[in-house]
């Protein structure tokens, strides 16, 4: 056991070293994680909730910073009713629940079992199969340095205990009936997900998803649809399967289920 958090200790040193040489610590938490350019979503919530205001004060703090992919891996449509108005309150909480007050270097962490967080609740942490986790989300990388505290990047969304059995509220819609109620449902279920694969630069997958979504409306004939508005879905995916651009595919497709909704 001893020689095996050695090993580990090395690999995470080496981590350390990278990811420090890498970032000036001239910047605030904020700013640096924006120049990484790996935490956008991140940066957005923090200006949502307001809180990248607090980050940028003198601190210091210890954030652990979930990435864009991570945040991709969240429930879909979660990410989306997140950012809206409504649930500002609860994405405070979830981004609160990233931060701990005091510099918590890499090192130190390794040899504590928990930390609290500034939403009151405590992060557990372990050294398990030779990596670092904080609940269940493994650190990646260790020691961003910022003028006011440190980043340690990691891989999945922490989510509060009080927070896990609610979920965002969303605006009530309107009742639609039958195959229309259907459709809708498919179609905004699928433009939820194809959004987030879309500013996560995979195009490919967000195309492949819409093309799925139109093709099971068209199966399903919802009563809005006229000949003429199927006639021109079907001419949109014969263009789409004949082309290999994946961005003009997806903004192709997109436009269709506008249409359709």
């Amino acid at each position: 056991m001893k020689r095996q958090l050695q090993q580990t200790l090395c690999v995470l040193t080496g981590i350390f070293a990278i990811s420090a040489s890498n970032v000036k610590a001239a910047k605030d938490i904020v700013d640096t994680a924006v120049g990484a350019g790996d935490f956008k979503i991140l940066a957005k919530a923090l200006q949502v909730t307001g809180l990248d205001k607090a980050l940028k004060s003198k601190g210091p703090f210890t954030v652990f910073a979930p990435t864009d992919k991570a945040f991709m891996r969240l429930p879909k449509g979660t990410l989306n009713s997140l950012l809206k108005p409504e649930n500002k309150d609860q994405l405070a909480q979830i981004l609160k629940y990233h931060v701990v007050a005091g510099k918590v270097n890499g090192g130190t962490a390794v040899t504590l079992k928990e930390a609290k967080t500034l939403n009151g609740e405590k992060l557990k942490i372990q050294f398990k199969n030779a990596a670092l986790y904080i609940n269940k989300s493994r650190i990646t990388a260790t020691d961003v340095a910022a003028s006011n505290g440190v980043i340690h990047v990691i891989d999945n969304v922490l989510i509060p205990k009080n927070l896990k059995s609610s979920k965002p509220a969303k605006p009530a819609k309107p009742a639609v009936a039958g195959k229309d109620a259907v459709s809708e449902k498919i179609l905004t279920d699928a433009i939820d997900v194809g959004v987030d694969l879309f500013n996560a630069d995979n195009e490919k997958a967000c195309a492949a998803i819409y093309k799925i979504a139109v093709m099971a409306v068209l199966e399903i004939k919802p009563k809005a649809l006229s000949n003429a508005d199927i006639a021109k879905i079907k001419k949109t995916l014969a263009a789409v399967g004949a082309s290999k651009d994946d961005r003009a595919n997806a903004w192709a497709l997109r436009r269709a289920m506008n249409a359709i909704l």
